[in-house]
């Protein structure tokens, strides 16, 4: 493989306060120490074999569709669709290719890992090339420089390193582990552009730009923040030379996903990341734990959502907070009636009044982006509770014929 390095020399990033892994590992994690304890690239990831008939029939499903996939044309994202974002705020029509490219690549890895023939290694090729076509890996809603420039279609010369980028670098340097000297004997050079397109759009910005706002360095921890790290650490494994600037890559990646560890209360983190549950669902002093569960029976088509917590003292007040989109009506003491935009059947949600008193305000949009997709107004149902050391309340949501 040929050096595809570029760009000037690496500089070391600022050292902050060790959390969970770095406190354990210590200078063993730090650039100068992976040196020389990084596995070589072709040792440094590993994965089971996928040969033989267990794993032929555990993929059958893969099969399936790849099969009925294969010589169809390829998804192709568009410019238009792109542009969508900043015209009228539609994002999901541009990922949604984006994504059946991505998954149509990964059923083809798997076959021609599975099978070894040259027809799924040639869908495999096609389908990397393309992904490394691909303008942009960032998503539309992630682009941070088209708004300030007041463009809508991404810079290939600027690339902004998301969730998005971080996944198809990962991508890829499994599909290198996997297919490697067989991508080498049928496509000779897809390996080096491959790496090339990983290193400008993903492993370059990662480490000559410390500001991007999900790496938490002002403190503001970010959820994004393991997700993107824990991609870079495994492109930076399979897809970077050896020296100083892969150990680089690997310690600052490492040292991502412990910050955002160090930073978790003790009872972990609801789906959307710390960040999420602490500035939007309990601010307040005290909490000590807070769990959510959520209970679906098809049969009655009905959800309960209950909500316990704990504060070290007696705590405050409380209160439990839903955002209702539609026509909303309070039908009586612990019982609001939702219609959705545009019609369609209503849900209706009722709690124990006695347990906890409802109240609804509204906000009316004015932003035609938002009113598309929610309508002219959203309405928050708050449900207080009186201050106790622990507290519970319960939800019930059915739908209305």
């Amino acid at each position: 493989m040929i050096s595809t390095g570029i760009g000037p020399p690496v500089r070391l990033a600022q050292s902050v306060a060790s959390g969970p892994l770095l406190g354990r590992w210590g200078t063993v994690a730090s650039p100068d120490a992976l040196i020389d304890v990084l596995a070589h690239p072709d040792r440094a990831l590993s994965l089971p074999s996928l040969r033989g008939e267990s794993s032929l029939r555990a993929l059958e499903r893969v099969r399936e569709r790849a099969e009925a996939e294969r010589g169809s044309p390829w998804a192709q994202p568009l410019a238009t669709q792109y542009a969508r974002y900043f015209q009228d705020g539609d994002r999901t029509v541009y990922e949604g290719g984006v994504f059946a490219r991505q998954e149509r690549l990964t059923r083809a890895v798997l076959m021609a890992a599975a099978t070894e023939s040259d027809e799924w290694l040639t869908e495999a090729a096609d389908g990397i090339v393309l992904v490394c076509e691909q303008s942009s890996w960032c998503w539309p809603a992630h682009e941070e420089f088209c708004r300030s420039r007041g463009t809508v279609l991404p810079d290939p010369a600027v690339p902004c390193l998301d969730l998005g980028a971080g996944g198809v670098a990962a991508q890829l340097a499994w599909a290198d582990h996997m297919l490697g000297e067989r991508l080498d004997e049928r496509f000779p050079g897809l390996r080096d552009r491959l790496r090339a397109e990983v290193r400008w759009r993903v492993l370059e910005p990662f480490t000559r730009r410390r500001d991007w706002h999900w790496l938490g360095l002002d403190g503001r921890v970010h959820n994004w923040c393991p997700w993107i790290c824990g991609n870079v650490l495994v492109a930076a494994l399979r897809l970077a030379e050896p020296g100083a600037e892969r150990a680089l890559q690997v310690a600052l990646a490492i040292e991502g996903v412990d910050r955002h560890l160090a930073a978790l209360p003790g009872d972990g983190s609801v789906d959307e990341g710390y960040e999420y549950r602490w500035n939007g669902a309990y601010p307040v002093e005290g909490l000590e734990r807070w769990w959510r569960t959520a209970r679906l029976d098809r049969e009655a088509g009905s959800v309960t959502i209950e909500d316990s917590w704990t504060f070290t003292d007696a705590g405050p007040p409380s209160e439990v907070r839903f955002l209702l989109a539609g026509q909303v009506r309070q039908e009586a003491p612990g019982r609001v009636m939702v219609r959705p935009p545009g019609g369609g059947r209503a849900a209706v949600l009722s709690w124990d009044p006695e347990r906890a008193v409802g109240t609804l305000a509204e906000r009316e949009l004015d932003d035609p982006v938002l009113v598309a997709v929610w309508g002219e107004r959203l309405t928050r149902l708050r449900l207080e509770l009186p201050g106790t050391a622990s507290g519970s309340v319960l939800v019930r949501m059915e739908v209305r014929p």
